[in-house]
């Protein structure tokens, strides 16, 4: 399994991670009432807390993406 996989475990569950958006469509925020909040500020997830629940993703028009970091922070 690739070192980057979320269904890797141990060590990766144990690391903190900041996620934050880069870049997004220029209606971005026009699309619905509320984007999930991490896509304003950012946020910091255990890789317990990815592999087990994930991260809620913005909702997008057709044929549009976003460009998500995730850092290692720890």
């Amino acid at each position: 399994m690739p070192e980057w996989s979320c269904a890797h475990s141990g060590a990766f569950s144990r690391r903190l991670y900041r996620v934050e958006l880069i870049d997004a469509p220029e209606n971005f925020n026009d699309i619905v009432n509320c984007q999930p909040a991490w896509t304003q500020e950012g946020c910091e997830l255990s890789g317990e807390w990815c592999s087990a629940v994930g991260l809620t993703m913005p909702i997008l028009d057709a044929e549009t993406a976003v460009l998500i970091a995730l850092k290692r922070i720890d």
